[in-house]
């Protein structure tokens, strides 16, 4: 007689969702088409639970209204933002257009989301608040 041993992985880390709740919360963008962001936390975005929008984008703020659903699909309103001269290795317009542009996102294990464009591919470390 010999025992057969199954071990499950815990895949709760690593779990995929595209449920528009765990989208909502605040962001900091790590890498933008495979390349990582210096100074990211000049570049952040919030989903708000009223739909409503914001962020930063190096010397820019800007906000706006989205809407999320099932399946992972995502779009951008009324996006406005600041529009302050930035430095010149800055990547605040390519970060708008991008962010602007979000057609589809993933969250991974709740705290990495990933917006793509089509074109770009942004991904976010989710910012845990100090409360507590």
């Amino acid at each position: 007689m010999f025992t057969i041993t199954a071990f499950v992985a815990c895949s709760g880390a690593n779990q995929l969702s595209t449920n528009p709740a765990d989208l909502q919360g605040d962001w900091q963008l790590t890498s933008m088409d495979g390349s990582q962001v210096q100074m990211s936390e000049n570049y952040t975005v919030s989903f708000n639970t009223d739909g409503t929008v914001a962020g930063k984008a190096d010397c820019n703020y800007f906000t706006g209204e989205y809407s999320a659903s099932e399946g992972g699909s995502v779009s951008m309103n009324g996006v406005s933002t600041t529009k302050v001269n930035c430095s010149s290795n800055s990547m605040s317009n390519s970060y708008l257009n991008a962010v602007s542009g979000s057609q589809s996102f993933q969250v991974r294990g709740k705290n990495t989301l990933t917006l793509n464009t089509g074109s770009a591919q942004l991904v976010f470390s989710k910012v845990m608040s100090e409360e507590g």
